[in-house]
């Protein structure tokens, strides 16, 4: 559910969109866009690893999580290496605005593969 890793697979309706694109041969960038939603208001929100993390026991907070872009640039240095650069935002919907004020995680990585 992103590559932020704040939302999981329980309890949860993801509606999302992704673009990847091509433009070089040694160059490439992926989007996506995630909307969620609590598929059950009383239960929790789960992270990624399924641990729970934030619930509202009466439901008032709504269901609305919040939205989630995620932007990735890999670029091919050679056969043998790639470095990629990411950045994922997560913009409080309701839910989160309500039961974590101020909260809205966002996640900057550099990442070096070498391949033998």
């Amino acid at each position: 559910m992103g590559f932020l890793g704040s939302v999981g697979r329980q309890n949860i309706h993801d509606i999302n969109a992704q673009l990847t694109l091509y433009p070089m041969p040694w160059f490439t960038f992926s989007s996506q866009y995630h909307r969620f939603y609590l598929a059950n208001n009383t239960d929790y929100l789960y992270n990624a690893s399924g641990l729970a993390s934030v619930r509202d026991p009466a439901g008032q907070s709504g269901s609305h999580v919040g939205d989630q872009i995620d932007f990735r640039a890999n670029f091919h240095v050679n056969r043998h290496q790639d470095v990629l650069v990411g950045y994922s935002k997560l913009f409080s919907g309701n839910f989160l605005q309500k039961q974590r004020p101020g909260v809205s995680a966002d996640l900057f990585y550099v990442q070096y593969n070498i391949r033998f």
